[in-house]
């Protein structure tokens, strides 16, 4: 009954419609808020529909292109493809991300490590090892994640006695600030390191 009701608001004006929204009279006290489709596609990915944002997103891609908040929406597309096993695409947007925040750590590091994996069709170790840095860098020896993209993007290279002290500092890191998921994922790879497995 109430999604058949709303079902039929949705052809009433504007201010109808919000009148209608709600279960009492009264007055507003600010205009619509209209929402940006960038607003939009980040309410949807951060509440876990990647596909939809995704849609949403190459639906409107020319409206969020240069947007403030671009970076951000790029940086989490990125990760929605990367857990999808499409590292091709989420090179690309974390590239989008860099190319309007080029010292975005999260997504120098994320993208540094895709770079350097033997399985990337995309395979650049110098541009890899060169994105790490810079994220250690503009972290300051500071983020746990930069750390760990250096020292997987090293161990890639064959250098594990660096990879080993970068990855421990990644742990340390990670454990001081409470990043359980970062954490685990450099004491995975310091074990490997160890073994001189990159």
């Amino acid at each position: 009954q109430v999604c058949l009701r709303d079902r039929s608001n949705l052809d009433l004006a504007e201010d109808a419609r919000r009148t209608a929204s709600v279960p009492f009279v009264g007055k507003w006290l600010a205009p619509i808020r209209r929402l940006h489709p960038i607003d939009i596609a980040l309410k949807l990915i951060t509440q876990g529909f990647d596909d939809v944002s995704l849609a949403y997103y190459q639906q409107h891609a020319r409206l969020m292109a240069n947007h403030g908040q671009s970076p951000q929406l790029f940086l989490q597309l990125g990760q929605a493809l990367e857990r999808k096993g499409r590292s091709r695409e989420a090179l690309d947007f974390y590239y989008g991300t860099l190319a309007q925040a080029p010292d975005h750590v999260e997504a120098l590091s994320r993208r540094a490590m895709l770079l350097a994996s033997p399985q990337s069709e995309r395979r650049d170790p110098d541009e890899a090892l060169r994105l790490a840095e810079r994220a250690v860098t503009a972290s300051n020896r500071k983020n746990a994640l930069a750390l760990h993209a250096l020292g997987a993007v090293q161990a890639s290279q064959g250098f594990f006695r660096a990879a080993k002290k970068n990855a421990q500092l990644a742990v340390t890191l990670a454990n001081q600030q409470d990043l359980k998921e970062i954490e685990t994922m450099a004491s995975e790879a310091l074990a490997r390191y160890a073994d001189e497995r990159p």
